[in-house]
This record gives C-alpha cells, structure tokens and sequence, in this order.
C-alpha cells in the first residue's frame, strides 16, 4: 500500500470516498471523512476522524460538540463549518415538522428532539408551539440549567417531581390564556421519554 502522504494515493483516496457515497457504502467514520475533505484541504483528514470519534464518540456527538470543544482539534474555520452542517439537519427536521402534523409521525419529533438536545452538558428547556392542526410554528429555548441529578434507571433518565410539578404549572398558566400542553418530553442520552405515555400529565 501507498503511504497516505504520497499525492496520487491522496486524492484517489478521496475520489474513492466520492464514489462509495454514491453508491451508499459509506461508514459513518467515511461520511465524516467525506465531509472534512470539503473544510480541510490537502492534507489527510482520517487521523483527524480518528482522534474526533476518540474524543467525542460517535459521529452525531462530533456534530453536535461545541465549536470550543472542537477547536481542540480541528481548526475554527473547520469548527464552524461541522456545527452549519449540524444546524441544517436540525433545520430539515424544524421545517418538516411545519409541514405536516406531528401527529403524522410521532418518530420525526422525537428524532427532532434528540437531535436537539440530546448531548447538552445542561438542561435546557423548550417549547414548541404548535396550530391547531399540531403542526410546528416555531420554537424557542426558554431557560439554560446546569447538569441535573434526576434518578437514573437501565441507563435512561426519568422524570424527576420537578419536573412533574413546573409541567402542570405550566398547563395551568396557558390553560388561562387557552392554550394546551399536550404533552412534556424529557431527553437523556439516546432516550425520548413522554410524560403522556407514562401518565404522568
């Protein structure tokens, strides 16, 4: 095998990256790869995979990574340039969910949600209000805690009594002003909980 310095070796490795992609037999560590080669420029950019997946894990904590954390990798061009990627599937997902009732697919607003916040270091809370037809109108981050210590069971976190008692407050106040809470989902590590479906609202 050719060195992984030598030119020709180089860019025929890249152009083997294109057509895998093509023909839809990327790995998950070659997509990513794919994508630093369009931000990192001649130079080899699987050691830089290599040590991303090492330090963050998989590809979507890669993505979903603060640009500080990434900069200790990468450079900040190449930083910002992973989190527009991130921010436009979030915006597949924001806009999809516009389109069409959330009550259609209940998987794509849990897959939203995750893609959200699943790897924050802190809490965030959120709302998303809907028309009347459940679909999305938009959504705002509505408060920034700090790192939680609710009770952890078969590796998914629960919903805490906190957590039960802000949710029917909030039902309370908007049910003042005639709107619903439908429902208050809680996202830890690769879970989606509902406070509806555990009866908990």
């Amino acid at each position: 095998m050719k060195p992984a310095n030598d030119k020709k070796y180089f860019f025929g490795h890249r152009e083997r990256l294109r057509e895998k992609f093509l023909e839809g037999k990327l790995a998950n560590y070659e997509l990513l790869e794919l994508l630093l080669s369009y931000a990192i420029l001649r130079i080899d950019v699987k050691p830089i995979v290599k040590r991303l997946l090492a330090k963050f894990g998989t590809v979507h904590k890669v993505l979903a990574a603060s640009v500080s954390d990434l900069t200790e990798i990468v450079s900040r061009k190449t930083a910002i340039f992973i989190k527009a990627v991130y921010e436009m599937i979030i915006l597949d997902y924001r806009e999809d969910l516009k389109e069409q009732s959330i009550l259609n697919d209940s998987k794509k607003l849990d897959n939203y949600c995750r893609m959200l916040l699943m790897d924050k270091k802190t809490e965030e809370f959120h709302i998303l209000y809907l028309d009347d037809e459940y679909r999305l109108i938009k959504e705002e981050q509505h408060a920034i805690g700090t790192h939680d210590n609710v009770a952890i069971t078969n590796g998914c976190q629960f919903f805490s009594e906190e957590d039960i008692r802000l949710t029917n407050e909030i039902k309370k106040i908007f049910h003042a002003v005639d709107i619903i809470v439908l429902d208050h989902f809680l996202v830890a590590d690769n879970c989606v909980f509902s406070a509806k479906d555990m009866m908990l609202i």
